[in-house]
């Protein structure tokens, strides 16, 4: 009996983490990043309790110099994460679907 939960349990855990969110993941100078072609689509972690995954895009200025930024992210409710982030950062969008970072930034 013991055996059978423990397997329900571990399955259902397996289960969510597979059908998880996916993002494509960058932060440089490189040309894919910038443009979103040939970038792989990687596993977002489990968002905390009462919160969705989201991917991201933006641009960030370090060293005088912008940096295209592809990522997971999570939100609460309706709010944007780009709104939640302290720092300003251009061209920020965000998306609920696989893959949907995916898009050039300007």
């Amino acid at each position: 009996m013991y055996f059978k939960i423990l397997f329900i349990t571990l399955f259902v855990f397996c289960v969510s983490e597979v059908i998880g969110l996916t993002c494509m993941k960058c932060e440089s100078k490189d040309d894919k990043c910038w443009s979103g072609n040939g970038l792989k689509a990687r596993n977002c972690k489990n968002p905390p309790a009462g919160e969705q995954a989201v991917c991201m895009q933006y641009q960030t200025k370090v060293n005088a110099v912008y940096n295209a930024v592809r990522e997971c992210a999570s939100r609460k409710g309706s709010a944007s994460p780009c709104d939640a982030m302290k720092k300003n950062h251009k061209n920020c969008t965000f998306c609920e679907k696989d893959g949907c970072n995916n898009s050039p930034l300007q």
